[in-house]
């Protein structure tokens, strides 16, 4: 994230809060980074909305056996056309169906390597920004 708020010249914040029982945890290997990356190249870059921010929250499901990754951005948001059209793809069993869109992608290994139950949700306020949820199983060391 540093990389890329340099390239944008320091125009965003990002802030971090990671439960401190999570991080003793295995996950599911760069899943963050697609994630991040669409925030700042499609939600930030060109959004007016000042100043420009990036909030990163995992913390452990209500049960206590899911972890939550809650990535908002306050930026332009999604038309809600394509939240829907997204949430169709995220749930298609379809492997190769929009291989090339990283949250597709990233949705794909989730449900690959974990199960159908975890995964990737969206929501997201035109103008106001969007969330992209990420559900894992907890999976100990």
């Amino acid at each position: 994230m540093d990389i890329e708020n340099l390239r944008n010249n320091g125009k965003f914040k990002v802030s971090w809060y990671i439960d401190p029982s999570l991080l003793h945890l295995r996950t599911v290997k760069s899943i963050l980074q697609p994630v991040l990356e669409n925030a700042v190249t499609h939600g930030l870059a060109s959004s007016k909305n000042m100043p420009k921010s990036i909030s990163v929250r995992a913390y452990k499901d209500s049960s206590g056996n899911r972890i939550i990754i809650n990535v908002h951005d306050n930026g332009v948001g999604i038309d809600p056309i394509r939240i829907a059209e997204l949430q169709r793809k995220f749930a298609s069993p379809n492997i190769q169906e929009d291989m090339h869109i990283g949250l597709c992608n990233v949705n794909m290994r989730i449900r690959l390597i974990c199960g159908e139950s975890y995964g990737l949700s969206l929501q997201s306020t035109l103008g106001k920004g969007t969330n992209v949820i990420i559900t894992l199983p907890i999976i100990e060391l």
